[in-house]
C-alpha cells in the first residue's frame, strides 16, 4: 500500500512522540472503503497571549477523485487533530460505495 502521511508544522517543533501520536490519529483514514492514498496534516500555533497557544489544524485527505479538507482550531493539538480526522471519516462514510442509499 502506498499510503503516506505528511506532517507539516509551522512556527514550532514537534517531538518524535507527538509525531507518532498524530500518525496514530490519522491512520484510521487509510482503512476506509474509499481509498485514501495520502494525508497531509498542517499544524500552526499562534499565541493568544504570552502563555496560551491556539492550534490551527488542517487535515487534507487525497482520494482518487477528490480531496477532502477539514480545518479545526483548538487549544489542545492532539484533540484538534482527532476532531478533524473524525469529521473526514464521517464524510468518507457518507459517500462510501458500501453505504446504502
Amino acid at each position: 500500500m502506498s499510503a503516506k502521511t505528511f506532517i507539516n508544522v509551522l512556527r514550532f517543533e514537534l517531538s518524535p512522540d507527538t509525531r507518532r501520536q498524530i500518525q496514530s490519529s490519522v491512520d484510521p483514514l487509510f482503512k476506509h472503503a474509499r481509498p485514501v492514498s495520502r494525508v497531509d496534516v498542517t499544524i500552526e500555533g499562534e499565541y493568544t497571549d504570552n502563555t496560551r497557544i491556539l492550534y490551527n489544524i488542517t487535515v487534507r485527505a487525497q482520494l482518487p477523485d477528490e480531496v477532502l479538507f477539514e480545518l479545526k482550531q483548538g487549544d489542545k493539538m492532539l484533540t484538534t487533530v482527532q476532531a478533524a480526522v473524525i469529521a473526514i471519516e464521517e464524510r468518507l462514510r457518507e459517500h462510501s460505495p458500501l453505504s446504502s442509499t
